[in-house]
């Protein structure tokens, strides 16, 4: 509840939603796919100050490319956070920000993809379980899913 989350939207076009769309447009499922990239940054001390530097380096998101944005909920959409179970990179931009970018104050940061699965024609629960089961949104071995909404 104190981490501050970033959902970051891409300006171009996403080719991983993309490709997922496409994919399960062959397997008979009529849905559209986004996906969106989520930070959750904690901080122990002046937060609006230490966020304004961590957006400055650009080491989250590509500004040429990407923005601060928000989770999109709409009708037959349902969203799933999906994180890995060792964040790796979540660790690597943390350990660039404070060693490489000398940014104190952050205490933890955490990566995840969020995927916004809209079912066009159908029941949106009836069709969301064979989708999961079809892994291709996270691999559950290496992967955690929750659905947001």
């Amino acid at each position: 509840p104190e981490a501050t989350e970033w959902i970051i939207d891409m300006i171009i076009t996403d080719n991983e939603a993309v490709s997922v769309h496409s994919t399960l447009g062959q397997l008979g499922y009529d849905v559209s796919i986004t996906r969106q990239t989520h930070w959750e940054i904690s901080v122990d001390n002046d937060r609006e100050s230490v966020l304004q530097k961590i957006d400055a380096t650009g080491e989250l998101y590509n500004s040429n490319k990407e923005f601060i944005s928000e989770i999109k909920y709409a009708d037959n959409t349902a969203s799933f956070l999906v994180g890995q179970k060792e964040d790796m990179i979540g660790r690597s931009k943390f350990e660039s920000l404070k060693e490489r970018f000398e940014i104190d104050g952050i205490t933890e940061l955490k990566r995840g993809v969020i995927w916004n699965v809209t079912v066009n024609n159908g029941n949106l629960e009836a069709i969301l379980k064979p989708i999961l089961n079809t892994h291709i949104l996270f691999n559950p071995l290496s992967y955690e899913c929750y659905r947001i909404n």
